[in-house]
């Protein structure tokens, strides 16, 4: 069964979660890093930008967007589809697994978002987890 029923319910539950985050990089690792991140989700034919060049202010530590498809200079493009995302950010799929298997196939500078990153993705898992339970209704 698919994480999401649709582009919509992707954007309401996922995107509204890092666009949450973004208001005061609750992560401590985005905001400041230089970073140009985007998840290119191929079962919605979506990217999801999240953009830490833009200067923070308050309500705004950094960036998060959708577009059809992103044409700036990113740090990296994760391809995955949206049923990986929510896995790996669910604590499911361990990140380092889904790149192993090719479920996440990175393009660009991996490892130094990872090393600019660093920790961000092991905070952003219980805030997903919580996230996702008061925000995500299924059926």
């Amino acid at each position: 069964m698919a994480a999401f029923r649709d582009l919509d319910e992707f954007e309401r539950v996922f995107v509204a979660f890092l666009k949450d985050l973004a208001v005061d990089d609750k992560t401590h690792s985005v905001a400041k890093s230089g970073l140009v991140i985007v998840f290119r989700v191929s079962d919605l034919g979506i990217d999801v930008v999240t953009d830490s060049t833009v200067e923070p202010r308050p309500g705004a530590a950094y960036q998060v967007y959708t577009t059809p498809r992103f044409e700036g200079r990113a740090t990296v493009v994760y391809e995955t589809t949206s049923d990986v995302i929510d896995r790996v950010y669910s604590g499911t799929l361990p990140a380092i697994l889904a790149l192993v298997l090719g479920k996440v196939r990175p393009h660009g500078e991996h490892l130094l978002t990872i090393v600019r990153a660093r920790g961000g993705l092991e905070h952003a898992i219980p805030l997903y987890k919580t996230w996702r339970r008061h925000h995500y209704h299924q059926g």
